[in-house]
């Protein structure tokens, strides 16, 4: 199997020596808490990595509410982030509920949220919880120009993400006054394994009634999906837990397309799988939403 020999490790001190070293070193990769860095480099994925990136310098580990806006930085680990105020708010369900359930707790400890959105794998169980509350994510490029598009768009294929020549992630950005409540689930087969299938879902509830909602599962394809359609039959339907949203779910047979079969379930395992999480997911929003 390919070696990981990395010659250098640099830490940068600002956004831009950031960039000048992504596009002047061949092979220099961004490391975060080093989870998925070990995950790669165990399956021989790093063998032309020639220098590891070291952020924290850039200071990128506050998470601060900007106005409407939320706003958490990439070096940010994500047992602080489960930790913290600001996902304690029921409109922040999905966020707290993905990060309760990866473990174990030392991966939480070292892995940060740059390295999780990064990662552009859907089973990934942040990744989703962000998405499902519309999460954008803050990307620095040469030149100091800065973008931000939505972690759906983001997250474009396997290990993938939208990156162009140095560039790197920053940060994220949520907006939680946009839905009332969230909720996250999964579906695994040991305690500590990724998810076979997970679900994000945000709802907004006006009038006893829901008026807007968003939906992403993450496990169904190589990207993250956001259920349109789907979402769009919530809308004004009871806000209350029940049976009211088995027919919405089966919207999700004409919008899960070119789903993943492989050795741990088949396509069409995965996409029951998904009727019965989102189901899952929005009666537990509902009953976070009513206290």
């Amino acid at each position: 199997m390919p070696t990981f020999q990395p010659k250098e490790y640099l830490r940068p001190s600002t956004a831009e020596e950031v960039t000048m070293v992504l596009t002047s070193r061949e092979g220099a990769v961004i490391i975060g808490g080093g989870t998925e860095v070990y995950e790669l480099a165990e399956r021989g994925l790093l063998s032309e990595t020639t220098a590891l990136v070291d952020l924290t310098g850039l200071q990128l580990d506050g998470i601060e509410r900007k106005g409407p806006a939320l706003e958490a930085g990439a070096s940010v680990r994500l047992s602080e982030l489960e930790d913290h105020d600001a996902v304690k708010h029921p409109s922040m369900g999905a966020v707290l509920d993905s990060l309760r359930s990866i473990h174990p707790v030392q991966v939480k400890n070292l892995a940060t949220i740059g390295g999780a959105v990064c990662s552009s794998i859907s089973f990934f169980d942040l990744p989703v919880g962000l998405a499902a509350l519309d999460a954008t994510v803050q990307v620095f490029g040469v030149g100091a120009n800065q973008r931000k598009p939505r972690l759906a768009d983001f997250m474009v294929d396997f290990l993938t993400p939208d990156l162009k020549p140095g560039e790197f992630v920053t940060g994220v950005t949520v907006e939680p006054d946009a839905y009332t409540t969230s909720a996250f689930t999964k579906f695994c087969l040991t305690g500590n394994d990724w998810a076979m299938v997970n679900c994000g879902c945000s709802l907004k509830v006006e009038g006893g009634a829901i008026a807007s909602a968003k939906v992403v599962l993450g496990g169904i394809s190589s990207g993250l999906v956001t259920a349109h359609e789907t979402a769009d039959g919530l809308r004004g339907l009871a806000a209350e837990p029940g049976s009211q949203f088995d027919e919405p779910a089966e919207r999700l047979d004409g919008e899960l397309r070119d789903v993943v079969s492989d050795y741990r379930a088949s396509a069409g395992y995965r996409k029951k799988l998904a009727k019965v999480l989102l189901r899952q997911a929005l009666n537990r929003a509902l009953t976070r939403e009513r206290g």
